[in-house]
Formats: C-alpha cells, sequence, structure tokens
C-alpha cells in the first residue's frame, strides 16, 4: 500500500503527463456543472470548499455564480497551473 508521499508523488506525475498533452480535465465537467446548478447548493455568497479540485475549473465556475469558493488539491503542479 502507497503512503501519502507516495499518492502525492503519483498524482502530481499524472498531472504532469495530462498538461504536457493539452488535458485539462478528469471525469465528466459538463455533468458536474450540470448537477451543481441543480442541486440548489450553489448561490451568491455560498462558502464551498472543493477538495481534490485539480486546475480549479469549478472553483473557478462557483465563483463566477457569485460564490466563495476555494479549492484544495494534493497535486502542486494542478495547483500552479
Amino acid at each position: 500500500m502507497a503512503d501519502s508521499n507516495e499518492i502525492e508523488i503519483l498524482n502530481d506525475a499524472s498531472w504532469k503527463a495530462a498538461l504536457r498533452t493539452g488535458r485539462e480535465q478528469f471525469g465528466n465537467l459538463e455533468v458536474n456543472l450540470r448537477f451543481l446548478e441543480q442541486s440548489g447548493c450553489i448561490g451568491a455568497g455560498r462558502r464551498i470548499l472543493e477538495v481534490g479540485c485539480g486546475i480549479g475549473t469549478i472553483v473557478n465556475w462557483l465563483n463566477q455564480q457569485g460564490c466563495d469558493a476555494l479549492g484544495s488539491d494534493i497535486s502542486q503542479t494542478a495547483v500552479v497551473y
């Protein structure tokens, strides 16, 4: 079983490889945004923390919707990007 440092290194390497090839997303961004719109959990002034935010696409979108959103990710490469 990998320890947390090994997981961080593997995750960061995965982001580096993805960004080199132009891939900025993992998963289905459109479905996630649609879910957030329909959930009723977003709105002006709502404070939201996204854990595992990657490069922050959803955090950025939430802030554009008036939320006070912050993101965190284990990959320093993704956060810097």
